[in-house]
């Protein structure tokens, strides 16, 4: 008998186990193990720690929610700043490209809006014709001579000082009306000018002359 290792076990009754088991699993679970009734304070004590396991998974989860939508709306408020960075620089882009674009056309084609100034002077009026069978006065000067649709007298100044009279007649030059002088080859010739040669005339004014300042001979 003394060699029989049972001899050492220490033998509890069912109730007292199961009791201890309960006890142990109350504490750290909150449940029983037993089927056996349980008293008040038992229930009780199951009850609130059901309660507080509860509002904790509640609380874990509407963490969990809050942090989920968080992330969500921070990636779409930065998904929306995104966008409308984008279109800004898009928008920037076009009306960079816009003003350039209009720099270039005005340095090409001028800025048809803005006339240039020209300040004439009431007395002179310069111009440049080519030696040909024919001369045509310009506006400037039939505006100034006060010719009207008919034919006029003016007085020509050659490089010598002399001074001519030609009769000028209206030409019909589109829809605009021209004067040009009649026999006009004939001072071509006599003052020894070709055909080609560049003549600078000064229309004075107060004389109602044209004057030869210069001949750039071919």
């Amino acid at each position: 008998m003394g060699d029989n290792s049972d001899d050492d076990v220490l033998e509890i009754s069912r109730d007292e186990y199961v009791h201890k088991v309960d006890e142990a699993l109350r504490k750290d679970y909150g449940f029983f193990f037993s089927h056996e009734e349980r008293n008040v304070d038992q229930q009780q004590d199951a009850i609130a720690m059901k309660e507080r396991v509860g509002e904790t998974i509640k609380a874990k989860q509407h963490e969990f929610d809050c942090t989920s939508k968080g992330i969500i709306d921070e990636g779409s408020q930065s998904l929306k700043n995104d966008k409308l960075t984008n279109l800004v620089i898009i928008k920037v882009k076009e009306n960079i490209r816009s003003a350039g674009s209009s720099k270039t056309k005005k340095r090409l084609h001028g800025n048809k809006s803005r006339k240039p100034t020209i300040h004439e002077d009431p007395e002179f009026l310069n111009f440049t014709r080519k030696g040909e069978y024919r001369l045509r006065l310009p506006v400037g000067v039939s505006n100034r001579a006060g010719f009207s649709k008919k034919r006029h007298t003016l007085k020509f100044e050659n490089l010598q000082g002399q001074v001519t009279v030609y009769e000028v007649k209206p030409e019909k030059n589109g829809s605009a009306l021209r004067y040009s002088v009649i026999n006009w080859p004939l001072f071509m010739t006599e003052n020894n000018l070709n055909d080609g040669d560049m003549l600078d005339f000064t229309y004075l004014t107060s004389k109602k002359t044209v004057i030869l300042k210069n001949v750039r001979y071919v």
